[in-house]
């Protein structure tokens, strides 16, 4: 829903239309990247969790940290993050140009 929100915002801002296509374009290949992004990480993530009988399991480190995630500091931090990605998002759609 936000990156829908931040697709009609910044692809509505200028009176011109090719300025806002190429907003919109650049928006979504931004997007692409966070998902794609997201993805890799996700499986990371999951390799990292798999436990005793992981590929990871040789380094001797739990990197699974749950009192971490569930404290309230985790979600703050996540809510940071989450603000500054948006942000990043409307800042780089902005800066699309139009192409000759």
């Amino acid at each position: 829903m936000v990156g829908g929100l931040i697709a009609w915002w910044a692809s509505s801002r200028s009176k011109n239309e090719k300025l806002n296509n190429a907003r919109l374009s650049r928006g979504t290949l931004i997007a692409s990247g966070f998902i794609a992004g997201g993805s890799l990480f996700g499986v990371l993530n999951a390799l990292l969790r798999l436990g005793k009988d992981s590929i990871v399991s040789w380094v001797g480190f739990d990197w699974a940290i749950p009192h971490w995630a569930e404290s309230s500091a985790g979600e703050i931090l996540g809510l940071v993050m989450f603000i500054l990605l948006v942000a990043y998002a409307l800042w780089d759609t902005m800066r699309a140009e139009v192409e000759d």
